[in-house]
């Protein structure tokens, strides 16, 4: 099992560490940050994270030739930065539109289809719209936030997720996003809730569709269903 952080303390060592610091302490910009991409095999989701007054992230993920996942596009609507909130169907027109005309490396924009649209399962107006506007393929992300956490971090751990350089808002969030230390101190392993829309919908689209890429790796990564109670 491909443990890292502080679950390798937990479940290998037998050491029960409160959870503290940095989440995904394991982010290395040398490793993991990229300024090209292979060959993607799949587009497997875009990753949404759904704000008014917060800030709207949504994360594309493709599984890549290397047997490696990559977060290789985002799209960002702060409307504190912007001065204006968008509607929901501002929202779905924007975010298929930008999908129509994506930099792959190619001589032209190209466009995306990715097998699933992953929703923060609280947007339940915006995956209404995205239906409204027909788009099939929605479903609710996997909230268990601590197990996409885990899934992440061992990702990360065994260099099997990169990130490209114009992910720019989850690039931003991935250092500075810690343990919450009062809830560490009640037993209960829970994140700081500031600046980590761009992580959530990552999470998201990494976690929800585990069943999906996890065959492809070429690593089994620890069950965390088994470790959760």
């Amino acid at each position: 099992k491909e443990y890292v952080g502080l679950w390798y303390k937990r479940f290998i060592l037998g050491q029960w560490v409160m959870a503290e610091g940095a989440i995904y302490d394991m982010w290395d910009e040398d490793t993991h940050l990229v300024d090209r991409l292979p060959s993607i095999e799949r587009w497997l989701a875009l990753g949404v994270d759904y704000g008014t007054v917060n800030p709207f992230s949504g994360l594309l993920l493709g599984l890549g030739n290397d047997r490696r996942l990559y977060l290789t596009h985002e799209w960002r609507w702060d409307s504190k930065l912007e001065r204006r909130s968008l509607t929901d169907s501002q929202y779905s027109t924007r975010v298929r539109e930008w999908l129509t005309a994506l930099d792959l490396g190619m001589n032209a924009p190209a466009r995306v289809d990715p097998e699933w649209f992953i929703v923060d399962p609280s947007a339940a107006s915006f995956k209404t719209q995205l239906f409204s506007d027909g788009v099939a393929n929605v479903m609710g992300g996997d909230n268990d936030v601590v197990s996409g956490i885990r899934t992440v971090a061992s990702l990360l751990g065994n260099d099997r997720l990169r990130v490209h350089r114009r992910c720019q808002g989850w690039i931003d969030e991935v250092t500075g996003y810690a343990w919450d230390d009062d809830w560490a101190e009640r037993g209960e392993d829970r994140p700081i809730k500031v600046a980590d829309h761009s992580l959530d919908a990552g999470r998201y689209a990494c976690a929800t569709t585990r069943f999906t890429w996890e065959p492809h790796l070429g690593i089994e990564l620890p069950d965390m269903e088994r470790h959760a109670a």
